[in-house]
């Protein structure tokens, strides 16, 4: 596998290094979700385990779809590099924040296109760590409070990753898992931009056996999605309006077309990119949408935010 000259190289040998080189890099993904779970703040207190935020947030980050076709089936290791990720964002709540300047470096060492989120990194460590008054205690400011906008940060720098990768969106709701378990608004833009990022993904897996395989691993994620977090907000009212529910609703035909009539049609081998435009264009204005509401969502958070402040 390390001649150059592997045009049609196949080995099965190869294949089984690559799954378990995947598979044993996992572990860094698993330790960073359970670090991140241990800051999930326990507002909302429910005896039944199912509905704790910290018991959804570990399910909706280790059971992701996108991470899983992309890294098992498609063959990457996100996992691994979003496991770094999350284990910085877990240093910067336990305010340890020269070990999460440390593993966001050797992150972007690994992959540079994780550079799109390295302002927040480096406006939030002036902040807390490098201006503080008190240099020789712990710093006492959290990071929902000192990065850019004064509010959530990570959605606002996630926007250019949205739009410029979305064949790889589903590395994007890893991070967004953090705030879907603590704020309704946010769990809704999660449940609309997961379903259709994760749709998005479906021409990685072409081949007939892979069907049904991509539906059922999506269907069982999203109805998992939406019914754990309708249940941590079933006080606080619906998740998604009713243009956003038609718009999700419009999946199901748009597959149906791609999948079983476009490929019957006499014009398919003259036009056989016809299923990956349509896809395409359908998915990145309901993810445009995401991001437009993620900005508003936030510009609106910090304007009450200051009014507050000033009353």
């Amino acid at each position: 596998m390390l001649v150059v000259q592997n045009l049609n190289y196949a080995s099965h040998a190869t294949v089984l290094f690559q799954r378990l080189s995947v598979i044993t890099m996992d572990i860094v993904f698993i330790y960073g979700v359970m670090e991140c779970c241990k800051n999930i703040s326990r507002t909302k207190k429910s005896k039944d385990i199912l509905e704790k935020p910290d018991f959804i947030l570990a399910v909706l980050l280790l059971w992701n779809f996108g991470l899983l076709i992309i890294d098992h089936i498609h063959f990457q290791y996100n996992g691994f590099l979003f496991g770094l990720l999350l284990l910085s964002i877990a240093r910067m709540f336990q305010e340890r924040h020269l070990e999460s300047a440390v593993l966001f470096v050797i992150l972007m060492n690994f992959k540079h296109i994780f550079l799109y989120v390295a302002p927040a990194y480096g406006i939030y460590l002036l902040r807390s760590y490098c201006f503080t008054e008190n240099k020789q205690g712990p710093a006492t400011s959290s990071p929902y409070t000192t990065f850019p906008l004064q509010t959530r940060p990570l959605p606002c720098i996630l926007g250019p990753k949205f739009l410029g990768h979305i064949q790889c969106s589903g590395q994007s709701f890893v991070s967004h898992c953090l705030f879907a378990v603590e704020n309704r608004n946010d769990a809704g833009i999660y449940i609309f931009l997961v379903t259709t990022g994760h749709f998005s993904l479906f021409p990685l897996l072409f081949t007939g056996p892979e069907i049904p395989i991509k539906i059922c691993l999506m269907l069982f994620f999203t109805v998992y999605s939406f019914s754990a977090l309708r249940a941590l907000f079933r006080k606080e009212g619906t998740l998604l309006n009713w243009p956003e529910s038609i718009y999700l609703i419009g999946l199901v035909p748009l597959q149906v077309i791609c999948e079983i009539i476009y490929p019957l049609m006499p014009w398919q081998q003259r036009f056989p990119f016809v299923p990956l435009l349509l896809i395409s264009v359908y998915c990145s204005l309901g993810i445009t949408y995401a991001w437009i509401k993620m900005y508003i969502s936030v510009l609106h958070e910090t304007l009450t935010r200051r009014k507050m402040k000033t009353q």
